[in-house]
């Protein structure tokens, strides 16, 4: 096992390496846009031409996996992970080396991190 939790967030147990990956993200898939605006815990699944397919919701402690504990960061220099999609499921990928104790850290996307209130400028 590569993680732990603590309180709220994903943290190292031992390093990671760049280019790991970890999935899919476990949830309910839903076509509605309702448990995107409700959920803190759902990713959008777009086909080629970025049309939204469906909802991966992780809001339901049985549906999903640990990957719905892993944090957006606050700054660009917090981010470590990022997310992709394959065969219509959502992974996150280790953009450089983690250490042991480091908190695993993804970008949810502008919207949400709006909501938190993080300055969204420095993200691609």
């Amino acid at each position: 096992m590569i993680y732990f939790f603590k309180g709220f967030g994903v943290f190292a147990r031992r390093f990671i390496a760049r280019h790991s990956y970890f999935g899919p993200y476990g949830g309910s898939k839903h076509n509605s846009r309702l448990i995107k605006e409700t959920s803190d815990y759902s990713w959008e699944v777009r086909d080629k031409s970025g049309n939204i397919m469906y909802y991966i919701d992780g809001s339901e402690l049985n549906r999903s996996n640990w990957l719905r504990f892993v944090n957006c960061p606050n700054t660009v220099s917090q981010e470590n992970l990022i997310s992709f999609m394959f065969h219509g499921d959502i992974f996150y990928l280790a953009i450089r080396n983690i250490t042991v104790g480091e908190e695993l850290m993804v970008y949810y996307g502008h919207n949400y991190a709006k909501r938190l209130g993080v300055d969204t400028t420095l993200f691609r």
